[in-house]
This record gives C-alpha cells, structure tokens and sequence, in this order.
C-alpha cells in the first residue's frame, strides 16, 4: 500500500459511511454510470497487502483487484504463492501486471507479447482460475500494448491516467484514481465524486 495502515482505514470508513459500495473488476462494465460503485485496485503485490490491507477490507465486507508481477512472487516485500491462493479463495481477484514490471511501450513486439501472456499463463496455471485483468505497468501503454492484451484473452486492463471510469472508454484502457497518505475527506470525496480530475486529460497512448 502507498499509504499508512491508518490512513487506509479512514477512507475506507469513508466509503462504508457515505455509502458507497465496492464491485468486483469483472462488474465493472454492466455496472459502469450506476452511481456510488468502485473497485479498488492494489499494484504490483506486496506482502503489506495481506498483512495490513486485506484483513481492513474484510472487516469492511469490500473485495478488491490484486495486481502482481509474476517474477516478484515469494520474493522480500512480495506476495507468495499461498498468500495469493488464500486471498483467491476468499473473493480477491489476482490480475496480471506482467512478468517483470517493464515499460512496455520500450520492448519489441515479441518481447511485449511474452510479458502480457505468459504472466496470465503463469497465474492461471499456479492458480487454478482464468485471470482475466491486466494492469500496464507503470501505466504505459501503446496500441500495440492494447492488441496483445486482447489477444492474450484479458477482458479489462487499467492505466494509470487519472479519471473515473466510464462508458466513453476502451474497457482495455481503463482510466483509475490514486489514492495515498495525502487524501483528506474532502478531497476523497472530490476524488471519488468525479470533480477532482474533472479538467485533467488522459494521456494518449505511447
């Protein structure tokens, strides 16, 4: 997490006590445009995830989207193996956020293809579960990028252009809003409401 353990627990309070409810990532389409309905997503699968952040959310009654990079799985600071199947097995949804965290706009195409499809492989197989979501790391992406996705059989994928999401994009390149240890209730609510990036603009594809 970006942010403190306590901090985290505010804004989930937050969220609970202006009633707003958390959906699954595979929601996301049919529930687009209906109001207060988020889903909260976690990049690059951190250890503090099932140690600070996963028993809060429970507390909560809230899911969420755990992102992990395939290579970084068991190793210091990172979710391992049975972490992932437990909180799996609890409602969590793992995705993909490739095998190695590159850029992946500076590859060539073949080395940008492995990255996407084999990390989904790896986690299906390990797993036991179709994965079906995608994160670009460091929110990089191309056309190119958006092509593999498809291909490789992913139904979303999020960049990290700020915005809510909406039915006026492409479900492959799914705008999100950050949080972190500077988000006040207001401005949590100005995040959350929309008006916050209200005059900001995605940035293309690159």
């Amino acid at each position: 997490m970006d942010m403190t353990p306590e901090v985290f627990e505010s804004q989930l309070q937050f969220l609970k006590q202006n009633g707003y409810s958390v959906i699954s990532a595979g929601d996301i389409v049919s529930h687009a445009e209906r109001g207060k309905q988020i889903v909260l997503t976690f990049d690059d699968g951190c250890d503090n995830f099932y140690t600070e952040a996963f028993p809060r959310l429970s507390r909560y009654g809230y899911t969420a989207v755990v992102f992990v990079v395939t290579d970084w799985i068991g190793k210091k600071g990172y979710l391992n193996w049975p972490q992932l199947s437990e909180l799996h097995s609890t409602g969590i949804t793992i995705g993909s956020h490739s095998c190695s965290h590159p850029h992946l706009p500076d590859l060539d195409p073949v080395q940008m293809k492995i990255e996407i499809a084999r990390s989904k492989e790896i986690l299906e197989q390990k797993l036991g579960t179709a994965v079906t979501l995608f994160c670009y790391p460091f929110g990089g992406f191309s056309v190119q990028a958006v092509e593999f996705v498809r291909a490789a059989g992913y139904k979303t994928a999020f960049t990290t252009n700020r915005g809510l999401g909406g039915n006026d994009q492409d479900i492959l390149s799914l705008r999100r809003v950050r949080m972190s240890n500077t988000v006040n209730p207001v401005r949590l609510w100005a995040k959350c409401s929309g008006y916050y990036d209200l005059f900001r603009k995605p940035r293309p594809s690159h």
